[in-house]
């Protein structure tokens, strides 16, 4: 990782202008390995450890898109995602997180939603847990009808 890396340098400027608007975020985002995930991966993931990247999707991000979508990952990885899902429906939990994490960085303005995904976001999920979002898309509508709502900003992987 090189740090002469256009796109590794907006990741970095983002993290530091998380560090001074949104501590919490920032701290938690200096603690995530950069690596480039773009044989792979089409716009961003994590696993704990790693912030993995798209670099054609990241380098046409804002680095307030970049702020929006580093923190979606800390909070998938705060609120654990990753292993909750307790053999739930994957597609319809993984829309179930992404209700959640949206709707707290937009509510607490933490960066601005890149303009060319539409992201999973409703205000009557405010405050919700994933549990209860899942609950309430699992009642309502099946896979194709959830897919017509949004799209995942980034890869939810498993490991």
């Amino acid at each position: 990782m090189s740090y002469l890396d256009p796109v590794v340098d907006k990741i970095v400027v983002a993290r530091v202008g998380l560090l001074l608007r949104h501590p919490f975020f920032g701290n938690m985002a200096t603690r995530l390995k950069i690596m480039d995930g773009s044989d792979w991966c089409p716009t961003a993931a994590t696993d704990g450890r790693h912030l993995f990247y798209n670099r054609e999707f990241f380098d046409k991000l804002t680095n307030k898109q970049v702020e929006f979508v580093v923190a979606h990952e800390i909070l998938h990885n705060v609120f654990d995602h990753m292993s909750r899902h307790e053999g739930r429906d994957r597609f319809i939990w993984n829309a179930a997180a992404d209700y959640s994490v949206n709707g707290q960085l937009i509510r607490d303005r933490i960066g601005e939603v890149p303009p060319e995904i539409k992201i999973f976001h409703d205000t009557a999920h405010y405050s919700k847990s994933t549990e209860q979002i899942y609950d309430e898309i699992f009642e309502k509508m099946d896979s194709e009808q959830l897919s017509a709502l949004g799209q995942l900003l980034d890869e939810h992987i498993d490991w």
